[in-house]
């Protein structure tokens, strides 16, 4: 809202400039009991906070903007103002709730596999062929393990006279040892592949989907722990 996730200097829908980006800072909001609020930054840090960046953040992740599901409230944005209030100040008006939903909004994480990535860097004349040709091995190898992955050259721009570029091959699979074998292929290029490779790295993780749903209200029991250290 005051800059973060907003600023693109090549965006065609207008300038979207952020000062001092590097020194944004969080946004505050003074609420009035009739549910306006004023909305602004902190003096002195970066940042912007304008209609622009209000907007654009009162719309994020929103799938029905006139049923927004919270615990406490279903949000209609539909009638929702922006107005200028001063440099960095936007006050909002016009939100309306009905009564809290019968379901909660929850996210759920799942196990969803495995994600492999390897790469390997080829040097001197005729690098981009080299390493587009490492890839088209790779991509043959693993597709006998039924495996496609995803293969990159990364540097391999038109009309540029490279002296290096990387090789990234990445792919998902449903299990570890199976991810590794994507690492393998690519380990498997320093003999068995072009001329030249060098700087192999790999690395395999485990992937955590997140899938969003609903859940009756009955079926969740709010508390709060609090823990201290010292």
């Amino acid at each position: 809202m005051s800059g973060g996730y907003f600023a693109d200097p090549t965006s065609p829908f207008g300038a979207k400039g952020v000062p001092e980006l590097a020194h944004v800072g969080l946004p505050w909001a003074d609420v009035s009991a009739d549910g306006t609020a004023t909305l602004g930054t902190v003096n002195g840090t970066g940042g912007r906070l304008d209609r622009a960046t209000v907007r654009e953040q009162l719309l994020y992740e929103i799938s029905d903007p006139g049923a927004y599901l919270t615990p406490d409230v279903t949000l209609d944005l539909y009638g929702v103002r922006l107005e200028t209030a001063g440099p960095n100040r936007v006050r909002v008006s016009g939100a309306r709730g009905r009564p809290a939903p019968e379901q909660l909004k929850v996210s759920v994480g799942y196990a969803a596999g495995y994600r492999a990535e390897g790469g390997i860097s080829y040097a001197g004349p005729g690098c981009v062929e080299r390493a587009r040709l490492a890839g088209e091995v790779v991509t043959t190898r693993l597709a006998a393990l039924g495996i496609t992955p995803r293969v990159d050259v990364v540097g391999a721009g038109t009309g540029v006279d490279l002296s290096d570029t990387r090789l990234r091959v990445a792919a998902t699979a449903p299990d570890a040892d199976t991810a590794r074998e994507v690492c393998d292929e690519v380990e498997a290029l320093y003999v068995n592949g072009p001329a030249g490779g060098g700087g192999v790295r790999t690395r395999v993780e485990e992937v955590i989907g997140i899938v969003s749903t609903l859940v009756d209200r009955s079926a969740v029991r709010p508390h709060v722990d609090v823990q201290e250290t010292r």
